[in-house]
């Protein structure tokens, strides 16, 4: 696919996305809750807006442009592919659309997907490690990944979206733990595909790594400007300020600010 194509085809599912909310933020949300306090993520930080792609089946033909795209983008950019990861949950089915896309150019690919880790909470990249580290496999005992493995595959783990890398990072120690003890030798994790990458950290840390993250919507970078024309005009300056520095935004006088800020517009 080229370039320009992928770009046509990201704008198009992004402004979907929102459209059904899926992209959600403070002025959208249909729950009052986050209407009235946004959203704490996984890496901890307070955000005016949350993506959700996980009951995104309700709209198929979005699922069906994802799995389009993304198969697009594996094969272009994660050379000697042989397989897709997906991590548990929404990058589960996932996986089972881009591996069965459709369309000019779309190819058959295997997928696999990661189970969670039993009994454990692991949060961190660390945290994760050690539980590996205590875990005791007796006969019977259910797997850590879902799918078949080969010497020397070349393995794409995907998810629905990045923030700081850390899930993604956990998702690698689990299959080199579940590779090692299939005695599975030289498989390649190296690659990570998401839809949406927020673009607060996640490229970083993925090179610090020795990773590589192909994203088909850089929110920052391209979907602020694809939104300008379709959020409310104070909705996108306040989340394309939040995405210029997200620090600013964890002050919570500052969130109750713009929270009641919002609420008053509502109710006009």
């Amino acid at each position: 696919m080229k370039p320009e194509e992928r770009q046509e085809f990201a704008q198009r599912i992004l402004t979907d996305l929102y459209h059904e909310r899926y992209i959600e933020t403070i002025f959208n949300a249909e729950e009052e809750k986050y209407q009235k306090k946004g959203w704490t993520l996984k890496s901890g930080l307070w955000s005016p807006w949350f993506f959700n792609l996980r009951p995104v089946g309700a709209t198929p033909r979005i699922v069906s442009d994802i799995a389009y795209a993304m198969n697009h983008l594996v094969q272009d950019e994660a050379p000697g592919l042989t397989q897709i990861v997906g991590i548990e949950m929404a990058g589960v089915p996932l996986v089972s659309a881009i591996g069965l896309a459709h369309g000019p150019g779309c190819q058959l690919i295997p997928y696999a997907y990661t189970r969670p880790l039993p009994g454990s909470k692991a949060r961190t990249p660390a945290e994760a490690k050690e539980a590996l580290k205590e875990l005791n496999f007796k006969y019977g005992q259910k797997e850590l990944v879902e799918g078949r493995f080969e010497d020397g595959d070349v393995l794409c783990i995907v998810d629905d979206m990045v923030t700081d890398f850390g899930s993604k990072l956990i998702a690698k120690s689990i299959l080199e733990f579940e590779m090692e003890r299939r005695g599975v030798r030289n498989v390649d994790i190296k690659h990570v595909a998401v839809v949406l990458d927020r673009e607060q950290g996640g490229a970083g840390e993925a090179a610090s790594n020795g990773m590589y993250l192909h994203s088909l919507i850089k929110f920052k970078t391209d979907g602020l400007g694809w939104l300008k024309g379709v959020m409310l005009p104070g909705e996108h300056e306040l989340i394309s300020d939040y995405q210029n520095n997200p620090q600013k935004y964890q002050d919570e006088k500052l969130q109750r600010e713009v929270l009641e800020g919002v609420s008053r517009a509502r109710l006009k």
